[in-house]
């Protein structure tokens, strides 16, 4: 498996949608998924330290799990289906290992709020850590990098 560190948040220029953006820590290589405007959200609090007056989903079941003594351990994407990203949060619970179904965007966003890691499988394909690669390139021209707090109305 692959650790994963979140480079950005993006806006695809050719749709509008909002992409998180991975990057493989040992070389470079890039994952970007397209996720949804609440879990963008979710994500660039979470990236700029900022705690909502009152709890967000993600924040909810944070505090869910703290509240029954349970951890998430780390994050593992896992397929590429039909263009859809699957991840499984690992959860502890005592001494049971739980393994939950989750969106990657959900699963990231409560990454970020824990400090758990995130892993990628090693057989999903990523984009190449060259920059001379057509596709790298393509998907640097393509995405829009913004600092989360433009996002949340910082500066």
């Amino acid at each position: 498996m692959k650790l994963l560190i979140i480079e950005s948040l993006a806006i695809d220029t050719k749709s509008n949608d909002m992409v998180v953006l991975l990057r493989v820590e040992s070389d470079d290589e890039l994952l970007p998924i397209w996720i949804g405007n609440a879990e963008t959200m979710s994500i660039a609090l979470a990236l700029a330290n900022i705690e909502p007056p009152r709890p967000l989903t993600h924040d909810l079941v944070i505090n869910v799990l703290r509240g029954i003594s349970a951890e998430i351990q780390r994050v593992v994407i896992t397929a590429l289906i039909e263009n859809t990203y699957f991840a499984l949060l690992y959860i502890q619970s005592g001494d049971e290992l739980i393994v939950i179904d989750s969106r990657p965007s959900d699963a990231i966003a409560l990454a970020l709020r824990t400090g758990a890691p995130i892993f990628l499988k090693d057989d999903i394909p990523t984009i190449s850590a060259d920059y001379e690669d057509t596709e790298r390139r393509n998907i640097e021209s393509r995405l829009r990098r913004i600092d989360p707090r433009q996002l949340i109305g910082g500066q």
